[in-house]
């Protein structure tokens, strides 16, 4: 467990200075003694790997990378081993013979399970600035408990038990300095600032019990020099310390045959830290080893395998240069294994990865029924394969553009239909200029007749608020003005707030070019009969019977019956005879 894990590190910092301290007593024998001392606890580390490399298998000609993976494996029996060597060595060869020294092994002790609670304090608080005001205050810690139990000022003579000379204790923080690390990767939880300043501070007392007594200025270099190292470690390699260890369980994992306990891995790895690289390339390569019928039977690797990720790791590899088609392919196959609904996109990708290896005629065969008229119950995922059919045959592919694209369009109702998923996509991502460039192309040749062919066929209208954009830039041309009449149309077809605004602008310019009959019979007869609004034609008064004739249900325009046929009235005629409106309609009638 993490707590368990800090504990241990504490205690097993705090046992190996005693044992510095306490070699250096014997000036004969204190490289045996602390060489004995040293010995049983890599002797326990030793035992302790051994034991996992048995039940683990081998290393495959790679003995370093399996031994960082042994540690991480098993890193709870590799932990007992050390400390437990060096906790048997301590107690055995550093007899304890009166109170004092008693005293001074716990306080100690005391100060090792402090700091080690202080760590795990620290790798449960997930602000940066919190943690970094635990980690000073962890070394403030550290080191006034250290310092009270091995100089102890309560004492009537404190230091009648430290030896003259600290000769050994220097050895002893060196081997420190090489083995919390070992300790640290052995760890399950995440090292945080607080880990980093303590082995900064062991690195800050190594080399301050040399020069303690040099110069004053020496002095202070040197405790500098932990400062800047925990600047470094906090800013360079603890942010991705974590990921690293659990990327590389993960390719060990996989190298042993576990490819879920390998997933699961590179997943955390992941999450830690999206952007390690060794923990990417190694959650894909294992992707890559997957049996689709293996994982469909497997809960477990069901639960880690994502078919939507599968899929744009398909695409992405299928986007790079060269593109990686077999890989792309395999993912591809997993992904409509385990998720049968997104097979229209991986229809698209698969003619992708054809496209790529000049086999068009089969591409294209795939990509056709992708951009057919869609149906009332069209899936998210047909979708969004109909929006990247559009993309390959009108923005990707020239020959694709023209033996598939541009027939398509020409089909009635089909460049609606277009609009209509290009529009979808804009939805989700308004700042794509390809799609912008797709949909400037699909408007641009838009007509009233192909409008109506996918009205008729229940598409819904394009938007209205670009095709009034599109009509106000080409209605003051000469040349263009009918365009801009027939996008005015449309946009009133889309109705809203502003339909009434549409269509009186609409009369408007129909009038300025001398077109009222025979445009208002092409515009009005076709969208069926004229629906009346009685509650607003009783509040009209005047000489002649003015009626407001709505248009599909949406679009309204003032007129008059003359003849039997209805005729757009002109803006005074519109002032005169809607006097009686009431005041909330008459902008709408004006403007």
């Amino acid at each position: 467990m993490p707590a368990t894990e800090h504990f241990l590190k504490g205690l097993f910092i705090a046992l190996a200075i005693h044992a510095g301290i306490w070699a250096s007593y014997d000036p004969a024998d204190r490289w045996i003694t602390l060489v004995f001392i040293d010995a049983l606890a890599l002797l326990g580390l030793t035992v302790a790997l051994t034991w996992a490399a048995l039940r683990t298998g081998r290393g495959r000609n790679r003995p370093m990378a399996h031994l960082v993976f042994l540690l991480l494996q098993h890193g709870t029996v590799a932990r007992a081993g050390l400390v437990g060597g060096m906790a048997v060595g301590a107690l055995a060869l550093t007899p304890l013979h009166s109170g004092a020294e008693k005293e001074m092994l716990g306080l100690l002790v005391a100060t090792g399970l402090l700091v080690g609670a202080a760590c795990g304090a620290s790798a449960r608080v997930r602000r940066p600035d919190a943690r970094f005001g635990m980690a000073l205050l962890t070394v403030a810690l550290g080191v006034t408990a250290g310092f009270l139990a091995v100089w102890a000022p309560w004492r009537e003579n404190p230091a009648d038990l430290l030896p003259e000379r600290l000769d050994m204790l220097l050895p002893q923080i060196l081997l420190l300095l090489l083995l919390v690390p070992v300790l640290d990767t052995a760890g399950e939880s995440a090292q945080t600032e607080s880990d980093g300043a303590v082995w900064c501070a062991l690195l800050g007392l190594a080399l301050w019990l040399p020069s303690r007594a040099g110069p004053p200025a020496l002095v202070l270099v040197v405790l500098v020099v932990p400062v800047v190292a925990f600047a470094m470690l906090a800013r360079l390699v603890l942010p991705g310390w974590a990921s690293f260890k659990l990327a590389f369980r993960g390719r060990g994992l996989a190298r042993q045959g576990d490819l879920p306990g390998a997933l699961a891995c590179f997943r955390k790895a992941l999450r830690l830290n999206p952007a390690d690289r060794m923990a990417r390339e190694g959650y894909w390569r294992t992707h890559l080893e997957l049996e689709p019928e293996g994982i469909a039977a497997d809960p477990l690797a069901r639960r880690l395998v994502h078919p939507g990720d599968c899929l744009d790791r398909a695409a992405e590899l299928l986007r790079t240069s060269p593109p990686r088609i077999d890989d792309a392919k395999r993912l591809l196959v997993l992904a409509e294994r385990l998720d049968p609904a997104l097979e229209p996109q991986v229809c698209f990708w698969r003619a992708v990865s054809l496209l790529h290896q000049k086999r068009e005629d089969e591409a294209l065969d795939l990509v056709a029924p992708l951009v057919a008229m869609p149906s009332q119950e069209q899936t998210e995922e047909q979708s969004a394969a109909e929006i990247l059919g559009w993309r390959l045959l009108l923005a990707w592919h020239k020959g694709a553009r023209e033996r598939v694209g541009e027939p398509a369009l020409a089909l009635p109702g089909r460049r609606l239909a277009a609009i209509s998923a290009i529009e979808r996509g804009l939805l989700v991502n308004p700042t794509d200029d390809e799609l912008w460039a797709i949909k400037r192309e699909l408007y641009s040749g838009l007509t009233m007749a192909e409008f109506r062919a996918g009205r008729g066929m229940g598409l819904p209208p394009a938007d209205p608020g670009y095709l009034d954009e599109l009509s106000a830039t080409l209605a003051e041309d000469e040349a263009t003005w009918q365009r801009a009449a027939d996008y005015m149309a449309m946009a009133t077809e889309a109705g809203g707030s502003r339909a009434v605004r549409r269509l009186i602008g609409l009369a408007r310019l129909l009038e300025r070019h001398g077109e009222n009959e025979e445009s208002l019979q092409r515009l009005v007869g076709p969208w069926g009969p004229s629906l009346w609004n009685q509650k607003i034609a009783n509040s009209i008064s005047g000489p002649r019977a003015i009626r407001l004739n709505w248009l599909s249900m949406r679009g309204v325009a003032p007129m008059r019956l003359v003849g039997g046929k209805p005729r757009l009235l002109r803006k005074e005629a519109v002032l005169r005879h809607f006097v009686g409106w009431p005041r909330s309609m008459k902008p709408l009638a004006i403007h």
